[in-house]
Parts: C-alpha cells; structure tokens; sequence
C-alpha cells in the first residue's frame, strides 16, 4: 500500500470504526419480553437495555476517534502519530469498555442482540486506523508545481521582473 493509500485508509478505518462504535453504543443490546395479566387479558411489554445504560464510555470515546481520524488528513509525521497514539489509546479504552458492558449485558434476562459485536467491530476498525496511521513513514508528498526553483535561471522569470523596484528602460 502506498503512502496515500496508508493515510487514507487510517483517515477511513478512523472515522468509519469511531461512528460505529458510537451509534452501536446507543443501540438496544438486550430485549426481554415481560407478559403481564391484565384482568383477562395478556400484555406483552418489551423491555430493552441500550449499551450506554450499560457502559457510557464507548459513546463519547467512539465520537473522539471519529473526530481524531479527521485530523489524520492533516499533513505531518509528527501530528499524524500524536493522533494515531490518541486513536488507538481511546480505542483500547472503548474495548476494555465494551467488554465491561457486555459481561453487564450477558447477566441481564432476556436476549442479547447484535449491537455489541457491531460496536466491538467499531472499536476493531479504530484501533487499525490508528495502528496504519503510526505505521505511516511520511506524509503525503506535495507535487513538483509546489517546488521552489532556487537556480539562477529562475532569477530573471518574469515575477522577479515583477517586483523589480529599479529604473525604466525607457
């Protein structure tokens, strides 16, 4: 893969592994069917726990890493490994959280649904967006239009003509 392959794939894992992990926090992760006897009648009642009921932490960690992986367009070695650290810091943490939650979650009565495995997918994806962007050796290299020609020939181009503040010819 190349260098802009590299950034762009951590830019990508980042963001994409961030706002999984964030929305699939949010999400339902068990139900439970509660049937309750109303005069003659059966009511059924859903009860469903979502994960930030459960652990909060993947919430605000999963916005963070999306947020981060934004930052790793920004051109720069130095910046970019500071915020892949950053991203793969927070995306440790958002693991260690989502287990924490799922063994909360395995102890309630009813069913677990697939929201936790999306979020641990989440979380997966970050921390590898954060992994490329400190494997990364440079940033992605200007073109040479942005070169500065520092021969002599550039001297007499027609802006150093420009701003020549000497005498007329005329």
């Amino acid at each position: 893969m190349d260098e802009r392959g590299g950034a762009a794939a951590a830019v990508a894992l980042s963001v994409v592994g961030g706002l999984t992990l964030a929305g699939a926090s949010t999400a339902v992760w068990v139900t439970e069917t509660l049937v309750r006897d109303i005069g003659d009648a059966e009511v059924a009642d859903t009860v469903a726990t979502r994960g930030v009921e459960l652990s909060a932490a993947p919430l605000p960690l999963g916005i963070a890493v999306a947020v981060a992986g934004v930052l790793l367009a920004v051109p720069g070695a130095r910046t970019r490994r500071v915020v892949g650290v950053v991203i793969a810091l927070a995306s440790v943490w958002g693991i260690a959280a989502l287990v924490t939650g799922a063994i909360q979650a395995l102890e309630l009565p009813g069913s677990l649904t697939p929201a936790p495995g999306f979020a641990a997918v989440g979380a997966l994806a970050a921390l590898a967006g954060g992994v490329v962007a400190l494997r990364g050796r440079r940033g992605p290299k200007l073109g040479p239009r942005f070169d500065i020609d520092t021969d002599e020939a550039a001297a007499e181009d027609e802006w150093s003509v420009a701003v020549d503040p000497g005498e007329d010819d005329r």
